[in-house]
């Protein structure tokens, strides 16, 4: 995953423009994941679009990575080893009726033109086709969290 990552910076400054800072917070031994590796690009890519869509352009776009143990749907029967990659902004935030709608297909805030609403339901899916999930924490005015949770090939 930040093998992947670290590729993709290149890409992100130059989609994003000169007044998007991107930092990079990447776990050292960070764990495996079996997934699809062009999924994953094409997923970051649209969170960072979404980012810069957020942030009017301007702001600091933090990707960082991280191995956790959680319990899966909340149960702790089946704890799990899990990879964190989380997109944070520091954009305009969501509403909760915005939140509600986020993941679902055409969605969007962005006016006519702009967007197709299929980026973050694309994201959505890829992460459940990985069986993992994605969380998101966001406030107006103080920027939006995309976690995405992907499920270990080391269990624990």
């Amino acid at each position: 995953v930040n093998a992947r990552i670290e590729s993709l910076i290149h890409l992100f400054e130059g989609t994003l423009g000169r007044g998007v800072e991107i930092r990079t917070i990447l776990a050292p031994h960070l764990d495996a994941v079996a997934i699809d590796a062009n999924q994953f690009d094409v997923a970051l890519l649209n969170l960072a679009v979404n980012a810069r869509d957020a942030m009017d352009g301007r702001g600091t776009l933090t990707i960082e990575t991280s191995n956790i143990s959680n319990g899966f749907n909340g149960s702790s029967e089946t704890e799990t080893s899990l990879v964190r990659v989380t997109i944070r902004d520091t954009g305009c935030g969501m509403s909760k009726e915005t939140l509600a709608q986020v993941f679902e297909p055409f969605f969007t805030t962005k006016g006519e033109g702009r967007g197709t609403g299929l980026g973050l339901s694309q994201v959505y899916g890829f992460v459940h086709q990985s069986g993992g999930q994605v969380l998101v924490d966001s406030e107006l005015g103080k920027g939006t969290s995309l976690h995405l949770l992907l499920p270990s090939v080391h269990r624990l």
